[in-house]
C-alpha cells in the first residue's frame, strides 16, 4: 500500500526552521475587510455611481431592480422594511422568512462591530494606563531602595 502526502511549502519552511533551530516565518494573515463586516447589505446592491459629498451612492437593488440614491442606512431600510428613511421597501423581501435572513445578517454585523469597538476601547484604556503603572512602579522601587 502506497500512502501519499501533500505537504505545503509553509509546513516545509516551518519544519526546516525547527530543524535548524530558527524561528519560522509565516506569511501575514489577510486583514479583515471592515466594510464587508460592518455593512453586509451592500453585497445585495450594485453601486452605480458615487454621489459627491459624503458616503452616498446611486445604487440598484439586485433583487427588485429598483434604482435609488443614498448611503448604507437607506440600503438597510430598503431590505429590512424600515419606514421614514426616504426609500421604498424591497418587494422581494416582503416574505418574513426572506427578510429574516437579511435581519440576521445585519445583526451579526452589528455584533461584530460592537466587539471590535469594545476591543479598541480596551486597548486604548490599557495603553493610557501603562505609563501610570510604570511610573508608580518606579516610585515604589525608589522608595524601597531608600529604606
Amino acid at each position: 500500500m502506497l500512502i501519499c502526502f501533500i505537504v505545503s511549502p509553509i509546513f516545509l519552511q516551518t519544519a526546516e526552521a525547527i530543524a535548524a533551530n530558527q524561528e519560522a516565518t509565516f506569511p501575514p494573515l489577510p486583514k479583515a475587510n471592515k466594510r464587508a463586516d460592518y455593512y453586509p447589505l451592500w453585497r445585495h446592491v450594485k453601486k452605480i455611481a458615487r454621489i459627491p459629498g459624503g458616503g452616498s451612492w446611486e445604487w440598484r437593488c439586485t433583487l427588485c431592480n429598483g434604482l435609488y440614491k443614498g448611503s448604507y442606512p437607506r440600503v438597510r431600510a430598503h431590505f429590512l422594511h424600515e419606514t421614514g428613511k426616504g426609500v421604498d421597501s424591497c418587494m422581494k423581501t416582503s416574505d418574513p422568512g426572506e427578510r429574516r435572513k437579511f435581519e440576521d445578517e445585519q445583526q451579526e454585523a452589528d455584533r461584530v462591530k460592537r466587539r471590535h469597538d469594545e476591543l479598541n476601547n480596551a486597548s486604548r484604556q490599557a495603553s493610557s494606563m501603562e505609563p501610570r503603572i510604570v511610573l508608580e512602579a518606579r516610585k515604589r522601587k525608589a522608595t524601597q531602595s531608600q529604606i
